[in-house]
């Protein structure tokens, strides 16, 4: 028995001392060999870095009316390992609207973590709430909310559930808007819990800076308003209304027909996506034609007296026969843009000569982007002149072979109407971080002169003769203001087939006051039915939004009331007068209720306000006399005609 013990203790401690030896070597091995991989796992399953989107910074217009704006919006996400059963799953589906469909792949996916709701609903966070399912849980965060809904949703864009611009200034001031990331340390213990271990990994998230705009939020609601007006009356495809100041180059309004709702970007295809002032190019018929009499007048082929033969209708040139609408016998320079004669602008053209006509067509910026501050610009088409056959010269003295963009067409008429000088659209004013300081700042931007001031008064002269009586746009005058102006009426290009189809493209651009612009416009009707001419299909729309924007930049009718346009000018308006009841109330129409409040206050008058939007009606109107004592009562609405 004593034998044995020596033998069984050096057993049991060799026994032990093994088992030492090969933890020691484990321990070895985990510390030394798989050290450092050992603790990553360990990191990935307790620890992980979360960003930390900043606040996205505000879009606003010219007078700080917000016009995107980022909101908390809560998200919900899945674990599918944590779900208890299926059917509390298919509740959860139910509850967010999901389909079935679509949850099963969403709860199949090998991630242990999927977002199944970005963002989620009040109603929908509510019902989650009620079903209080393990493994379904939901995180704070922000989503762009667009306030006024579709309103220069083209100019604006949208941005995604990640705070990432994807089009118009959200994605061209993207940099800016979306502000600097941080990153944050978060560790979970055994039951999976999450808690801040060492907090920011890096400085705090830098709120994004805020995009201050030159667009008038009132007098972008009007013009989209009467576009859609416009379009529905003439059943059209749709169409487009831009508004800038010739003087600067900064875009007032933008509207175009069919939009998008940027709250709803998904619902939207493509076509209706796309900034069609940047992103269309289309012939622009006889408001080119605007563009000869400069370039003519510049090059001094012609001279203001001079008159043309118009072949009463009918013209053999370069081997074709050009047409005229109405026939005219000799017709004075001012007379063929008055009536707009292709034959008469033709005959002018050749006067010119093409290498003259196709050089000013560049230098008022035909065939290169305008360089405005929006995604998508083209360039349109102006082909080389060596490409230029006889016929093209006709042709481009009346708008066709030749497709401008809308922004490249109205930069080009705002160089007349400023005396000369092309500009460089522009629709962003500043960028301004959260300390207030400017970040960047956009000044008008000269390009090049392009004409003479003496030229640009003429060709303006020209140009006010057809908002005349005897011109092709007498439905675009605007009583007591002297506009000066284009129609055109163009033929669609069949991008399917080539040449043309039966489509019609109806067009104005003018501008006002003549004497002294400060407002431009182009109108264009894309394809009406119940009328073909641009002096009847989109002149009607141009009078009706610069009536609204007369008010917005302060032209005064009154004062331009001596123009050659034959109507009365009415009463003026402005502010109430102090002196009994002939007195006329000051115009709200358009304005937003914080407009409307700082207006009331300046003019000291008492105004009654129902509803909310912008005014669409007031009462009594204004231009009307008045009792100066009586109360002003206003209707506002969101979006809609107006009332009455």
């Amino acid at each position: 028995m004593n034998g044995r013990r020596p033998v069984r203790l050096a057993a049991a401690c060799a026994l032990i001392g093994g088992v030492l030896v090969g933890v020691a070597a484990r321990l070895c091995q985990l510390a030394l060999v798989d050290g450092e991989r050992l603790a990553g796992l360990a990191r990935r399953q307790h620890s992980e870095t979360e960003q930390l989107t900043p606040l996205r910074g505000t879009i606003l217009d010219r007078f700080g009316e917000p016009l995107a704006l980022s909101i908390r919006a809560d998200s919900v996400f899945v674990r599918p390992a944590q779900l208890p059963d299926e059917s509390s799953g298919l509740a959860v589906a139910r509850a967010l609207e999901i389909p079935p469909k679509r949850w099963v792949k969403k709860i199949s996916s090998p991630s242990p973590f999927t977002w199944i709701q970005r963002p989620a609903s009040p109603d929908q966070l509510e019902r989650l709430r009620r079903l209080n399912v393990p493994g379904v849980g939901t995180v704070p965060e922000r989503r762009r909310f667009y306030p006024h809904g579709r309103m220069a949703a083209p100019v604006i864009g949208f941005a995604g559930v990640d705070s990432q611009g994807l089009e118009g200034i959200e994605l061209t001031y993207d940099t800016y808007l979306r502000g600097a990331v941080a990153e944050m340390s978060v560790e979970r213990d055994a039951r999976g819990r999450r808690f801040v271990a060492r907090g920011l990994e890096s400085e705090t998230p830098r709120q994004g800076a805020n995009v201050l705009l030159t667009l008038d939020s009132s007098l972008q609601y009007v013009a989209e308003r009467e576009l859609d007006r416009r379009v529905s009356e003439t059943r059209a495809t749709g169409g487009l209304v831009l508004v800038l100041d010739p003087r600067n180059g900064e875009i007032l309004a933008l509207a175009q027909n069919p939009s998008f709702d940027p709250n709803r970007p998904l619902t939207a295809d493509a076509d209706r996506l796309r900034n069609r002032a940047v992103a269309d190019a289309y012939e622009p018929g006889s408001t080119m034609k605007g563009l000869l009499a400069a370039a003519a007048l510049e090059h001094r082929a012609v001279g203001i007296g001079d008159r043309f033969f118009c072949e009463n209708g009918r013209y053999a040139f370069a081997g074709h026969t050009i047409h005229d609408h109405h026939g005219a016998g000799w017709l004075s320079f001012p007379e063929i843009f008055q009536v707009s004669s292709n034959i008469g602008a033709t005959k002018v053209a050749e006067r010119l000569g093409a290498g003259a006509y196709h050089q000013a067509l560049r230098a008022f910026g035909l065939g290169s982007p305008t360089g405005v501050d929006l995604s998508g610009e083209q360039a349109g088409i102006l082909r080389p002149l060596s490409a230029w056959k006889p016929i093209d010269l006709a042709t481009a003295s009346f708008g066709q072979g030749v497709a401008v963009t809308p922004m490249q067409l109205a930069t080009a008429y705002a160089a007349i109407a400023n005396g000369g000088i092309l500009m460089r659209p522009f629709v962003v004013r500043r960028v301004v971080d959260e300390n207030g300081e400017t970040l960047v700042e956009n000044h008008p931007t000269v390009v090049r002169r392009v004409l003479s001031e003496a030229t640009a008064r003429e060709v303006t002269a020209v140009l006010e003769r057809v908002v005349g009586e005897k011109g092709t746009a007498p439905l675009a005058a605007v009583p007591g203001l002297r506009i000066a102006g284009k129609t055109g009426t163009a033929q669609k290009v069949d991008l399917v087939r080539g040449g043309y189809s039966r489509g019609r493209i109806a067009s104005f651009v003018g501008y006002f006051p003549a004497e002294e612009p400060q407002v431009l416009m182009l109108v264009v009707i894309d394809d009406p039915r119940t009328t073909i001419w641009g002096g009847t299909a989109a002149a009607p729309l141009f009078r009706a939004v610069a009536l609204a924007a007369a008010e917005r930049v302060g032209v005064h009718r009154e004062a331009a009331a001596a123009g050659p346009q034959p109507d009365p000018p009415p009463p003026a308006a402005g502010p109430v007068a102090t002196g009994g009841a002939a007195s006329r109330p000051t115009s709200f129409l358009g304005l937003s209720l914080r407009e409307v409040l700082e207006r009331a206050r300046a003019e000291g008058l008492t105004v009654e306000v129902l509803g909310s939007g912008y005014v669409v009606r007031q009462d009594p109107p204004p231009g009307r006399s008045g009792d100066p004592d009586r109360t002003i009562r206003l209707q506002l609405e969101p979006t809609g005609e107006p009332v009455g």
